[in-house]
C-alpha cells in the first residue's frame, strides 16, 4: 500500500514537472513567435529593419511585455541619429481565450519610452521614406521588396492605446536657410488612441493587423508633434509632415487626446532659437543695407567715378 502510494505522489510529481516543462518550453516557443511577428509587420509597414530586444507572453497570466523596439534610419542616406524610432517598453493583459479568436480584443495596451528623431540629410529626410511606405500600405500595394508577412495574420481591437513618454528630436541642419537653427528636442507626455481596430475610416470594427498597428502608432507620434509643438517646429518641417500626413488615413476618425504642457519647452527653446533666428535677422538686414546703401550711390552718380573729384570740378 505505501509502495502505491509513493509511486502515485512520484507520478503526480512527475507529471507537474512535465507539464511546468511543457509550459516553459511551448511559452519560449511563443515569444519567439509574437517577437518575428512583431519584428516583420514592423519591417514590411515601415520598410526599414525593425528589431525587438526581447518579448514575454505569459500564456498562464495573460500578460505581454515587450522590452526594446528599434525602427532603423533609412538606409544611404547618412543619418547621425540611432534610428528613426525607438520603444523602451510595452505591456499589456489579455485572456489567454481571447488569443484564441480571430480578432483579439485588448482592453488596455501601452506603450512607454518611445524616442523619434526627425532628420534631413542630402536634401532627404528619415521621416519622408516611411511615410512613402505607409502609403503604399494602405493602397494595398507592397511597400517593401521584404516578403508579406506569411499565414494569416492575428487582428486587434484595442479599446485604450497608451503611448506616454514621447521624446521628439528635430535635426533639419541640412535644410538650408532658416532651417539651420532647427536642432530640437521636444518631449509629450501622454497620447491617447481610443477604440483602435473599431472605428476609424476602412476599419469599422474589423481590427486592425500588426503591421497596420505600427503604421496608426507612427502616425499618431508624428501626428501628436504636429498638433502640439506646431508653434515651436521649423515652418518647413511642420508644413511637411502635415501634407504628408494628410494623404494617409490611419487616424482619420480615429479618436486622439494629446496631454502635457510644452510651455517651459518652448520658452528655453524660444530664447536659444529665438538668439539665433535674431542674429541671422540681423545678418540679412545687414545685407540688404548694404545692397540699398550700394544701390542709393548707384543712383546718385550713375556715371561712376569718385564723385568728390567730380564735385571739385
Amino acid at each position: 500500500m505505501k509502495k502505491l502510494l509513493k509511486l502515485g505522489i512520484f507520478l503526480v510529481c512527475l507529471l507537474l514537472v512535465l507539464v511546468v516543462a511543457g509550459t516553459l518550453i511551448v511559452g519560449a516557443y511563443a515569444n519567439q513567435i509574437a517577437k518575428k511577428a512583431i519584428e516583420q509587420g514592423g519591417t514590411y509597414a515601415l520598410g526599414v529593419d525593425t528589431k525587438v530586444n526581447d518579448v514575454k507572453l505569459g500564456l498562464l497570466s495573460g500578460e505581454f511585455g515587450l522590452n526594446g523596439l528599434d525602427v532603423a534610419n533609412p538606409a544611404g542616406a547618412g543619418y547621425t541619429s540611432p534610428h528613426f524610432l525607438g520603444l523602451g517598453h510595452a505591456e499589456v493583459k489579455v485572456d489567454y481565450s481571447a488569443l484564441q479568436q480571430p480578432v483579439v480584443k485588448l482592453p488596455r495596451l501601452a506603450l512607454d519610452a518611445i524616442d523619434v528623431s526627425l532628420e534631413k540629410r542630402g536634401g532627404k529626410a528619415n521621416y519622408q521614406t516611411i511615410l512613402d511606405n505607409l502609403k503604399k500600405l494602405e493602397s494595398g500595394s507592397s511597400p517593401t521588396p521584404q516578403p508579406q508577412p506569411s499565414g494569416s495574420e492575428k487582428k486587434f481591437v484595442i479599446q485604450d492605446l497608451s503611448i506616454t513618454n514621447v521624446t521628439i528630436h528635430v535635426d533639419m541642419l541640412d535644410a538650408g536657410g532658416l532651417s539651420q537653427v532647427a536642432k530640437l528636442t521636444i518631449p509629450l507626455d501622454k497620447i491617447q488612441l481610443s477604440n483602435v481596430g473599431q472605428t476609424g475610416t476602412g476599419v469599422q470594427g474589423t481590427g486592425v493587423t500588426m503591421k497596420e498597428l505600427v503604421s496608426i502608432v507612427v502616425q499618431a507620434v508624428l501626428g501628436a508633434a504636429t498638433q502640439k509643438a506646431g508653434d515651436i517646429l521649423p515652418g518647413e518641417l511642420l508644413s511637411d509632415l502635415q501634407g504628408q500626413l494628410g494623404q494617409l488615413s490611419g487616424l482619420k476618425d480615429l479618436p486622439m487626446q494629446v496631454t502635457g504642457d510644452l510651455k517651459n519647452v518652448v520658452d528655453n527653446l524660444g530664447k536659444d532659437v529665438g538668439k539665433k533666428a535674431e542674429e541671422a535677422a540681423k545678418d540679412v538686414g545687414k545685407k540688404i543695407e548694404d545692397v540699398t546703401k550700394g544701390v542709393g550711390d548707384a543712383l546718385k552718380n550713375p556715371f561712376g567715378g569718385d564723385k568728390k573729384k567730380e564735385d571739385k570740378k
